[in-house]
């Protein structure tokens, strides 16, 4: 695994450009396994460029014309596959094919042209089983955190992105399920302690 943080940081040895997301999250997320993965990103730009070199397989989608084109000579085309979307992305069939076969899902797109919550809202009616969703800048983008929170238990990574900004990335993987409320399946001792 690489260990990434702000003093660590080269062209060279991090892949660099960084994405925008927590060093420490990053740190956690980032290793060997994901080369057998899918990910779809929502939002391209230089993380797109750096996961090309864990996974796979890249699916990535940006609503800036800009974004897209300055991408379009960048990427390995063996690895990614970076496609345009507009606000009618969510009546688009390729898009939830791609939402179903991801592996990992990033939700860090402009929220100003979609809202992060919808996008939320849509994977997780969408995705496969066992994918899990990445959000970044849940303190940002409330509505979309908590919508998550509700059908997900959450690991948060609080700290600094590459341009030091405070912020939060979340990974939502294991569904909140009753089985993780059901008490009754306890067994206490006279004690009151749990044995």
């Amino acid at each position: 695994m690489n260990f990434i943080n702000s003093q660590s940081i080269s062209s060279a040895e991090n892949h660099s450009p960084m994405p925008l997301l927590t060093y420490d999250f990053l740190n956690y997320f980032v290793n060997d396994s994901l080369k057998s993965k899918t990910l779809l990103e929502i939002g391209s730009g230089d993380s797109t460029l750096f996961w090309q070199t864990y996974f796979g397989k890249v699916l990535t989608y940006e609503h800036d014309p800009n974004y897209y084109n300055s991408l379009k000579d960048k990427i390995n085309n063996n690895i990614t596959e970076l496609n345009l979307f507009d606000i009618h992305v969510f009546n688009d069939s390729k898009f939830r094919n791609d939402v179903n076969l991801a592996d990992y899902i990033i939700i860090d797109n402009d929220p100003n042209y979609v809202d992060r919550y919808h996008f939320c809202k849509f994977v997780v009616e969408n995705k496969k089983h066992n994918s899990s969703i990445i959000l970044d800048n849940g303190t940002w983008n409330l509505s979309a955190y908590k919508y998550l929170n509700q059908y997900f238990f959450c690991k948060d990574f609080p700290g600094i992105n590459r341009d030091n900004e405070i912020t939060v990335t979340s990974i939502f993987e294991v569904k909140r399920t009753p089985e993780y409320y059901d008490y009754t399946k306890i067994a206490w001792d006279t004690n009151g302690s749990k044995y």
